[in-house]
């Protein structure tokens, strides 16, 4: 972690090196890697990335790169914490950083909904304790924002202070991430499709028959079809075709 008094610790040498890394990546695990790199610079040990592509009703892909383990991440969502995530919702909303210090005292003087009080309690008991939430920009039609997570052991004024030090350098980093990052893998891995169900939907939205693709990759067309709708099941589209077109607003296919 970066003492108070260290200077010029991301410079443009870096900041170069950081965006040939990240486009470099092929796997989930090597753009946690990279990122993780920077941000332990500063003291963070744990990320949430995430992505809101589309906000028609029902069209709305959204993707997530994280971390954060622990039972956390599965908690969260059995119990619908999205709802009434205070963080989440800033970055819906807002353009500026949220630091934790703050959300910690308005949730102590009752100066916020107690839906998002209630949820920001319980993920401090998780160990989410000391951080910033960060809107990012949009870059095509990704919108997004990061959270960096300090230790649960972090003394989280002394973290909000590094953070504030050096908020430039971190804010760089993460649109520089934002920008790099190459959003079909995070997409992909998300959803948890094979690249075999990715190559099967791109030749779906060419208008490839079953058997034509079969074909193609040398199979059966029993096979096919158990491909496709393993990618509409993943994608949680209720058609093919719904899920051809979540797959295109996602980048996963052309």
């Amino acid at each position: 972690m970066v003492g108070i008094g260290d200077s010029n610790i991301w410079g443009a040498e870096r900041y170069l090196e950081f965006c040939s890394r990240i486009q470099a990546c092929n796997s989930r695990e090597e753009i946690i890697s990279g990122l993780l790199e920077e941000i332990s610079l500063f003291g963070y040990d744990r990320f949430v990335y995430g992505l809101a592509i589309d906000d028609r009703p029902n069209f709305s892909p959204y993707i997530k790169l994280t971390n954060v383990s622990g039972g956390w991440p599965e908690f969260y969502l059995e119990n619908g914490l999205y709802e009434s995530d205070y963080p989440l919702e800033h970055c819906r909303v807002e353009t500026r950083p949220l630091r934790w210090v703050v959300l910690d005292e308005w949730v102590d003087t009752g100066n916020i909904e107690p839906k998002y009080a209630k949820t920001w309690r319980l993920a401090q008991e998780w160990g989410l304790t000391a951080g910033v939430t960060i809107p990012l920009p949009p870059q095509g039609r990704y919108l997004g924002g990061v959270s960096l997570i300090a230790p649960a052991d972090a003394d989280k004024f002394s973290q909000d202070l590094v953070y504030q030090k050096y908020e430039q350098e971190i804010l760089t980093i993460l649109k520089t991430f934002h920008t790099s990052v190459n959003k079909a893998i995070v997409a992909r891995e998300y959803y948890g499709l094979t690249v075999r169900e990715v190559d099967v939907l791109q030749l779906v939205s060419e208008g490839l028959l079953t058997k034509n693709i079969a074909d193609k990759f040398e199979t059966s067309p029993h096979t096919v079809e158990k491909q496709i709708k393993s990618a509409r099941t993943r994608l949680s589209a209720r058609t093919t075709a719904e899920a051809v077109t979540k797959a295109a607003l996602l980048g996963l296919i052309a």
